[in-house]
């Protein structure tokens, strides 16, 4: 929970999917303070709002007692042939595996399915010429079907920023479909 919400601060819910009710789904917020938008080369404020409400690329729901809970972030789910996945939970199983030392997955497009992910694994540096295999099998066993991998590639070392964060936009543009 991020706690309470403050009185001047409005809160709505995109949902992410027809099937879910108003109140889960994509946070938008609305305050007196917030900023009015981007400024353009030529001068002109591009407006990033939806009437008047900012969409934070967060994901949550308001709990019973009144406090936003955030649960992930738009980018880290898809729509798989109308089920929706998320990817950092893809991220968290494959770190799971014995061989797998950082995972990241990035969406793709499908011609089928609409939207899939491909898999970025930087395997320890024990790991054999069989481990790929078994990464993919323990994901087959661990997930649904359609959740599985479109794609796994292997990485020596993933781009990061100062920090440590795991540059995905790198990964993107680095590997083409």
């Amino acid at each position: 929970s991020v706690g309470n919400i403050l009185p001047y601060v409005d809160l709505k819910f995109r949902p992410i999917a027809a099937e879910d009710d108003r109140a889960y789904g994509e946070i938008l917020v609305r305050t007196p303070f917030m900023f009015d938008g981007y400024l353009e080369a030529n001068g002109d404020i591009a407006a990033n709002t939806l009437d008047g409400f900012f969409a934070t690329g967060d994901l949550g729901y308001m709990d019973e007692a009144g406090q936003l809970i955030v649960t992930g972030r738009c980018k880290d789910i898809i729509k798989k042939g109308g089920q929706l996945v998320s990817l950092r939970e893809i991220e968290v199983l494959a770190m799971q595996h014995p061989a797998v030392v950082n995972a990241a997955t990035t969406p793709i497009g499908h011609a089928f399915y609409g939207e899939s992910y491909r898999l970025f694994l930087q395997l320890s540096a024990s790991a054999d010429a069989a481990a790929l295999d078994s990464v993919r099998t323990f994901l087959y066993e661990n997930l649904a079907r359609y959740k599985w991998p479109e794609q796994i590639e292997i990485v020596d070392m993933f781009p990061q920023t100062g920090s440590g964060k795991i540059r995905k936009f790198l990964l993107r543009t680095a590997v083409q479909p």
